[in-house]
Order: structure tokens, then C-alpha cells, then sequence
């Protein structure tokens, strides 16, 4: 303790700062550099740090506390002695079966120095004595022993599915990329217009939550899992307690469905560990399922919790955004892993799966919109405008003879309101087949008394006179 305690006094103050953020050290209780050591080798805390290495960077860890010569000092020093790096690569090729370069093993010892977990030194890597102690009793957790980590093989690689639930699943994907792309736009632009409160416990309100969920049309549920995507894509942020449209989000807006598609799917890539992702493969149709949790747990033997949680959002938002399908990566999906979105986009916007017209439909310039769509200060019409067969045609334009000869009922566009309908229809029968010729009728104000008279006593149509 005492040899890192003098370490830690070494450090400038940003170093120190993260050696307290890596470590998530509560500054409760800590009064010098003597009780921050103590806290960062407390059983508890080295567990913590374990829980999220690789089974490759504790295998280095592990083989140098056990494989080390022993040195005479007391509990001020470590519990060994240094071992070189060329002997723990020696040592780790032997164990393991499989060459392993000494670069690789330098650069994770160099992550356990970072971590307090270990001194890196012109000597070799030298493990701390809490470190080494609390990694021997591993076997008595059910944890991998030394040896374990370092001998015992991944396992095999995940299943390919077969050529029909291939284009299945190619298909599905496509849908669900081009309705999380919408879904998120809305997102984006809701915040820009309100932004959201973040509870002081975190997540959000049901009463934002609803509206979200009403602007976005998901479920309720599914709000947090658009919300955590497009924070990840850095399309929103949260400051001072809100949710916010970011720069990013904003010019996001403006870029067409695959561009958008492909924001998503790189971040989601960015944030996936990269021994995750090359066991993912680089191809489609691989089944993630239970060969995915038996890597990872293999990858990180003390991740627990913690990683299978990783994994069930990442498998999630992969779902979410068109990566996979029914747990089966997609040709798109297979793009973004192999770091290609130029490919992806190419892929998502083209998909043969979707009849060879494209996985997201194509924008089309804004000058050849119908000139309604391009004004942007029209607002779009109360109902829509139903087209009329036309054979109904020449009968729909003789209705205004059902009254007298010589009336005619579209000149003044208003049929009376104690009209009956079974008259109409047993005058005309080929009203039955006329669809609604989009009429207004006056709502709250009898047309007889704004036009004229209307003759109660027989169910006639009567002309309106000026």
C-alpha cells in the first residue's frame, strides 16, 4: 500500500482525477493519499475493475501474479517480484496454445497500470499484493483460475441461418431501419420545439413520456430505448435537467433516410467492444442468440451482471435500428461491423429483399413535389379529396334534378339538412355507388334560413334562392 500510496502522490492533479473516475471511488471518507489507496486495493474495488477486463488482459494480469519470481519485502512493496514482458508472452503462447505477440501483451499491462492494478516499469509488470491476493481466491467464486484464462479456447462461432429466413429477415430489417429513422426525426424535432425534463432520479415523466410516445407513435416502453439512441448518436443531449436538440441533430434532420440510417448504425458500432464486434462477424445471416452469451461470457468470466446487461441493450438496439433481425444480422447490419456504412448505406437503400425498389424509400427533390407539398404556409386539407368513378359521373351531376325541373344543386354546393336519405337513394339509385363528392354542410345554421327557404312539409330538394 505504501508503494502505490507514493505513486499517487506523484500524479499531477488530471491524472489523479481519472485514476478516480476509472476506478469510480466515492470521495467519501478519503483524507490523503493513504486512504485512497487503501480504497482503490479494497477487495470490493479490485472486483469491480476485474469485472470489466477482458479474458486476455486477465490473463496477463493473472499469469504475472502467479508466474512471477518472489521477492523478500514486506506488505509495503508487492507480493512478487517483476516479470518481464517477453517472459509473460512466452509463458501466455505456451499456455494458451495460440502465438501472442508481445506488443499485445505490453499494451495490456500498460491498461493495468492505468487501473492501479498493477506497475508497469522498465522491470516488467508488477501486480499489487491485494491484487494478486483477491485473484487467488477466484476459484473459490466459481471464477477461472490463472491458468483458466489463459488456456482454455473461445468458443466455436455463431450459426449461419438458412437462405428463406434469410430474406426474411432481410426484409424485416429494412422495415425496422426506415421506422426507427422516423421515429427518432420526431424525436428530434419534439425536443427542438419543447425540451423534456430528466427526473433527478433519472429517466423521464409520464407525462413526457406520453407525448413523446403520442409524436413518435411507439409504445410507452419504447420511449427511453429511441431517447438512449439518439443520445448515443449525439442527435440530443442532456443539459441543466433537459433533453435538447443538438447542431448534430439538427443538420441530421436535413440529410436524407440512408444518411440518417447510417448516423445510427455507426454510433452503435462506435459503443460495441471490439472483441464483441469481431465475433459478431462480417457477414449476414450469422444467429446471434446463445452463441453471442456464451463468447461474451467467456470474454469477460467476471462480467456478471454488468455485461449481460451490455449485451441485452446492445441486441436490443440492434434489433431497433435494422442490425439484426430475429436476433440474425442483416447484409446492412454486416456492412456496419465491417466499419463499411458507405457499403451499409448502399445495402439499406437497395436492399433485393424489398423487390429490387430499395429498403428505405428515396427522397424525391423538392422541386418536383406537387406544388401543395411545396408550400409550406398551406395546411393540408380537413379531409381528403376522394375520386369519383367515372361512370357516376353523369349521374352525380343529374342530381340537381331530383327537385323541380330546371333547379340545379351545385350552384349553390348545399344540400338541405331534413333532406332523408332513403328519398335520395330512391330517386337515384346509383347513389349507392357514388362516393362522398367532399360537400361541406353547414353545422350549426339550417341552410334554409342562410339561402332561403326550404319547403319542410315535402321531402323535396327546393333550390336556394339569393
Amino acid at each position: 500500500m505504501l508503494t502505490l500510496a507514493s505513486r499517487l502522490r506523484a500524479l499531477d492533479d488530471a491524472a489523479l482525477r481519472r485514476t478516480i473516475e476509472v476506478r469510480a471511488i466515492a470521495a467519501h471518507g478519503i483524507r490523503d493519499f493513504f486512504d485512497l489507496a487503501e480504497a482503490l486495493l479494497n477487495p470490493a474495488a479490485v472486483q469491480a475493475a476485474l469485472s470489466r477486463l477482458d479474458r486476455s488482459t486477465l490473463a496477463v494480469l493473472a499469469i504475472a501474479a502467479t508466474e512471477a519470481p518472489a521477492e523478500t519485502t514486506d506488505t509495503a512493496g508487492a507480493s512478487s517480484g517483476a516479470i518481464s514482458l517477453d517472459a509473460l508472452t512466452s509463458r501466455l503462447t505456451e499456455l494458451g496454445g495460440l502465438p501472442v505477440t508481445r506488443a499485445d501483451v505490453a499494451a495490456r499491462a500498460a491498461v493495468l497500470d492505468e487501473l492501479m492494478l498493477a506497475l508497469l516499469s522498465d522491470d516488467g509488470l508488477r501486480v499489487y499484493p491485494a491484487v494478486a491476493e483477491h485473484l487467488a481466491t477466484w476459484p473459490d467464486l466459481g471464477l477461472p483460475s490463472a491458468l483458466e484464462l489463459a488456456s482454455i479456447p473461445a468458443p466455436s462461432a455463431l450459426a449461419t441461418v438458412i437462405a428463406t429466413d434469410s430474406r426474411f429477415t432481410d426484409r424485416l430489417a429494412a422495415e425496422r431501419a426506415f421506422a426507427a429513422v422516423s421515429s427518432i426525426a420526431e424525436l428530434v424535432t419534439e425536443l427542438s420545439r419543447e425540451p423534456v425534463r430528466e427526473l433527478s432520479r433519472g429517466g423521464l415523466g409520464l407525462p413526457d413520456t406520453k407525448r413523446l410516445s403520442s409524436v413518435m407513435g411507439v409504445e410507452l416502453e419504447a420511449v427511453a430505448t429511441y431517447v438512449a439512441t439518439a443520445a448515443r448518436a449525439q442527435l440530443i443531449a442532456h443539459s441543466t435537467g433537459y433533453w435538447n436538440e443538438t447542431e448534430a441533430g439538427e443538420a441530421w434532420l436535413l440529410e436524407g433516410t440512408a444518411h440518417r440510417w447510417a448516423a445510427l448504425a455507426g454510433s452503435w458500432q462506435a459503443a460495441l467492444p471490439a472483441d464483441v464486434r469481431s465475433i459478431l462477424a462480417h457477414r449476414p445471416g450469422v444467429s446471434w442468440g446463445e452463441g453471442l452469451r456464451s463468447f461474451v461470457t467467456w470474454l469477460y468470466p467476471a462480467g456478471g451482471e454488468w455485461m449481460d446487461t451490455r449485451v441485452t441493450e446492445f441486441a436490443r438496439d440492434a434489433e431497433l435500428i435494422g442490425i439484426t433481425a430475429h436476433q440474425t444480422t442483416s447484409p446492412a447490419g454486416a456492412a456496419v461491423l465491417a466499419e463499411d456504412l458507405e457499403g451499409a448505406i448502399a445495402t439499406i437503400g437497395a436492399s433485393p429483399a424489398c423487390g429490387g425498389r430499395g429498403g428505405l424509400p428515396a427522397e424525391r427533390p423538392l422541386d418536383r413535389l406537387p406544388r401543395p407539398a411545396r408550400s409550406l404556409d398551406r395546411r393540408p386539407a380537413p379531409w381528403p379529396r376522394r375520386r369519383r368513378e367515372p361512370r357516376t359521373r353523369p349521374q352525380l351531376s343529374n342530381l340537381g334534378d331530383v327537385g323541380q325541373p330546371g333547379t340545379r344543386l351545385g350552384g349553390n354546393r348545399r344540400i338541405a339538412r331534413r333532406l332523408p336519405a332513403h328519398d335520395l337513394a330512391h330517386r337515384h339509385p346509383a347513389a349507392h355507388r357514388v362516393p362522398d363528392p367532399g360537400v361541406r354542410r353547414p353545422v350549426r345554421t339550417d341552410p334554409g334560413r342562410r339561402r332561403g327557404r326550404t319547403d319542410r312539409a315535402q321531402p323535396e330538394l327546393r333550390p336556394f334562392r339569393r
